[in-house]
C-alpha cells in the first residue's frame, strides 16, 4: 500500500467554505447536512455551478482532517459525522480576522502535534514517513524544493530506506552538477501533494520558476521565525524529536542538522576549504584543525607521551633532607628537566571540547585526509564514526587505552579533571571516568580530499561509507581576475574553461582540472611569475606529463618545436630564473584565450551594413 497523500481539492476558497459551516454549526455535522450547505456556498462563490456527486464534498473535509481542523466521529466510515477542533476554531478566526503571523503559529502547532503518516484519518497510508514535515525540511536546507525532488526524496526514504539528509544530499550534488533527479514512476504520484500545496495558500512558502521548474521557497517571516520549530519536526512517525529546544544557544539549531561527517571533494582550488572556512571560522565556531601526511598516525591524531620541558628547583640533600640550592643574589636555581607528558591532538582536544559543550557545534577538520592512511590514524575511533540517526551519538562505544583514559581524568586543561556541575551532569559518567569513548552529537568532522591528488593511501570502502561526500564543482569565482603576461591582461575564468576543457578533453577525467582558487590573485592580478609556476608547471607536470601525445598544439613554440617547461625561464642578470613573458603569451594564444586589449580578427557588421574597420 505504501505512503498516500491525499489528492482531494485543496484549494483555498473551498477550504475556508468548508471549515465555515463546521465553525457555525461548533457540533456534530451530519454527511448530508455538509452536502448541502458546502453544495449552495460553492455556487454562491461561483467556483460550482452543478451540484456533483455526494463524495465530493465529503472529499472537501479530508485536508482539513489532516491538519487537526476537523475530527471524524467514525474514522473508518467516510460518510460519519464530523466536527471542528479548538485547532481549527482558533484557524478559522485567524483565517477570518486575516492575521497571518496567527495562521503561521496554528499551523506549526498542527505540524508538531498531528500525525501524517500512518493512519492518518481518510487515509489508508501504512507508511510511517511524515510528507508535510519532510517537504518542509527539505525546502529550508536545500533553499527551496520543486515537486519533482519532493517526490524524489520521498522515494529514496520509502523505497529505499534512506534518512533524510542522504536523500538532500543526492539533491543537492545533482544541482551542483546542474541535473534534475527524477523520481520513478511509483513515486510519480507524490509529485501533486494538495495538502501541501494548500500550505502554501496559507502563507508558509511562495512559488517562484527555477530551471523551468515551480520551485516553493519557505517565506522570510517563516525561516526568521520558525526555523528552529521546523527543524525539530519529525520527519517518520516512529521518531521521537531529536533536538532539545531547550537552553540551546542561538545558532545551535542551523548546524545541528546538517552532516555529523563530511568529506568535501573536487578538484584543486574549487573552494572546499574556504566552504568550510565560512561556515565554521567566519561564524566563530569552536573547532579543532589537523592536516594529514604520509607520516600522520593514531598518536599525532589523537595524542602521545612526549618529552616536555619543566622548570624544576635544583636540590640537594643534606643529610637525610632535601634543600633547595640558591644562587648567589639568594633566590632559588632553577634548571630544565625533561619530562614525559601525555599530549592530546585534535581529536581528544575537540572530542572533549565537544562534550563539556554540547549547546554548541563543535567542528574537527581534517585537510587533506586522503593523503594519510586513514585505517592508521584512525585505528579504533573507526567504529565511533557510526552514528545513531536519532541521537547523532555514537552507536559503538569503545574503551580507551590507559593513557587516554588517565589524561581524561586528569587533564584540567583538555580533560575533565575539571568540570561545572552542569557539566558534570550533560556528560554520561561513563564517558566522564574515561570508561567508554562516545562521540556527541554537537561534534561534526568535516575534511577535504583534492580528487586530483597521487594518493598514497586509497580510503577504503567500510571508511567511505561512514561519511557524506560533497562535491565541489568548478564555478565561476566572479572576482574579476586577471592573468597579466608581456603588457596584456586575460581573463582568467575564460582561461580556466579553455584549459579544463583541454584537459576534459585529454584525460576523460574531472580529477585533473582547475578551480577558480586554484592560485590567488593580488589585487586581482595573477602576475606571470605566479602564473607560470603554479599553473603551467601543474599543467605540465601533473596533466600533460602522461599524455604528451595528446597536448596537440597546446605546447607549440613558434618555430614548430615543443614549447618545454623550461622555456618559460631564462636566466636574468643578476643569476636568478626569470619568466620569460612572450612565451606565456604563445601559450595562451595556443590555448585560444584571447587579451583583453585584442581583437578577434573577425568583421562584425552593424544594422547599416557597416563593418567595425569602416
Amino acid at each position: 500500500m505504501a505512503l498516500i497523500i491525499p489528492k482531494n481539492n485543496a484549494e483555498e476558497k473551498t477550504l475556508d467554505a468548508t471549515l465555515k459551516i463546521y465553525f457555525d454549526a461548533n457540533d456534530w455535522v451530519a454527511n448530508e447536512v455538509l452536502i448541502d450547505k458546502l453544495s449552495s456556498a460553492l455556487d454562491n462563490l461561483g467556483i460550482e455551478e452543478e451540484k456533483k456527486e455526494p463524495q465530493s464534498y465529503t472529499k472537501k473535509t479530508q485536508v482539513l482532517a489532516y491538519y487537526g481542523f476537523i475530527i471524524w466521529e467514525d474514522e473508518t466510515n467516510a460518510k460519519s459525522r464530523r466536527k471542528i477542533t479548538d485547532l481549527g476554531k482558533r484557524f478559522y478566526k485567524a483565517k477570518l480576522s486575516k492575521d497571518s503571523s496567527g495562521i503561521i503559529e496554528i499551523l506549526i502547532e498542527s505540524l508538531n502535534t498531528c500525525t501524517f503518516g500512518r493512519n492518518v484519518t481518510g487515509c489508508n497510508s501504512d507508511s510511517d514517513l511524515e510528507p508535510p514535515n519532510i517537504f518542509l525540511k527539505s525546502a529550508l536546507l536545500l533553499d527551496g524544493l520543486n515537486l519533482n525532488e519532493f517526490a524524489y526524496i520521498l522515494q529514496k526514504m520509502e523505497f529505499d530506506n534512506a534518512e533524510l539528509a542522504d536523500a538532500i544530499f543526492d539533491v543537492s550534488l545533482n544541482r551542483k552538477m546542474g541535473q534534475q533527479v527524477s523520481p520513478n514512476a511509483q513515486a510519480a504520484k507524490w509529485k501533486d501533494p494538495k495538502p501541501i500545496l494548500a500550505l502554501g495558500n496559507w502563507g508558509l512558502f511562495s512559488v517562484e520558476k527555477k530551471d523551468g521548474l515551480n520551485r516553493y521557497y519557505l517565506n522570510k517571516y517563516v525561516i526568521e521565525n520558525y526555523s528552529r520549530e521546523l527543524m525539530a519536526l519529525r520527519t517518520k512517525n516512529t521518531e521521537t524529536l531529536r533536538f532539545v529546544m531547550n537552553n540551546i544557544d542561538d545558532g545551535f539549531m542551523e548546524y545541528t542538522d546538517k552532516n555529523h561527517q563530511v568529506i568535501y571533494y573536487g578538484a584543486p582550488g574549487t573552494g572546499k576549504s574556504n566552504t568550510i572556512k565560512q561556515e565554521v571560522d567566519d561564524k566563530g565556531l569552536p573547532c579543532e584543525r589537523t592536516t594529514f601526511h604520509p607520516d600522520s598516525d593514531y598518536s599525532t591524531f589523537v595524542g602521545a607521551y612526549k618529552p616536555t620541558t619543566v622548570k624544576e628547583p635544583v636540590m640537594t640533600v643534606i643529610g637525610t633532607k632535601a634543600t633547595p640550592v640558591e644562587n648567589p643574589d639568594g633566590t632559588p636555581r632553577i634548571e630544565n628537566k625533561i619530562v614525559y607528558e601525555f599530549v592530546p591532538q585534535a581529536f581528544l582536544k575537540a572530542y572533549t571540547g565537544a562534550w563539556k559543550n554540547q549547546s554548541k557545534p563543535f567542528y574537527l577538520i581534517i585537510e587533506e585526509i586522503n593523503r594519510g592512511n586513514c585505517a592508521q590514524i584512525f585505528g579504533d575511533l573507526f567504529q565511533l564514526l557510526d552514528r545513531n540517526d536519532k541521537t547523532g551519538r555514537s552507536d559503538y562505544p569503545i574503551s580507551p587505552d590507559e593513557d587516554v583514559q588517565k589524561f581524561l581524568l586528569t587533564d584540567k586543561k583538555y580533560g575533565f579533571a575539571v568540570l561545572t556541575d552542569e557539566q558534570i551532569e550533560a556528560i554520561p559518567e561513563d564517558v566522564r571516568k574515561g570508561e567508554l569513548m562516545i562521540l556527541p552529537e554537537n561534534l561534526h568532522i568535516w575534511a577535504t580530499m583534492n580528487t586530483s591528488d597521487q594518493s598514497l593511501f586509497p580510503i577504503d570502502s567500510a571508511f567511505k561509507r561512514r561519511w557524506d561526500w560533497q562535491y565541489m564543482p568548478i564555478t565561476d569565482g566572479k572576482k574579476g581576475w586577471k592573468i597579466e603576461a608581456n603588457g596584456k591582461r586575460y581573463d582568467w575564468w575564460q582561461f580556466l574553461q579553455k584549459i579544463n576543457d583541454r584537459i576534459g578533453t585529454t584525460t576523460n577525467s574531472e580529477d585533473k582540472k582547475l578551480g577558480y582558487y586554484f592560485c590567488k590573485a593580488k589585487a586581482s592580478i595573477i602576475d606571470a611569475e605566479t602564473f607560470v609556476g603554479k599553473v603551467l608547471f601543474y599543467i605540465w607536470n601533473d596533466v600533460y606529463k602522461d599524455f604528451a601525445e595528446e597536448a596537440g598544439d597546446l605546447f607549440l613554440d613558434v618555430d614548430g618545436t615543443v614549447l618545454s617547461f623550461s622555456k618559460f625561464y631564462t636566466v636574468g642578470e643578476d643569476g636568478k630564473a626569470k619568466v620569460v613573458e612572450d612565451k606565456v603569451e604563445r601559450f595562451l594564444s595556443n590555448l585560444g584565450v584571447v587579451a583583453e586589449n585584442e581583437t578577434i580578427d573577425v568583421e562584425r557588421t552593424d544594422n547599416n551594413g557597416m563593418t567595425d574597420n569602416d
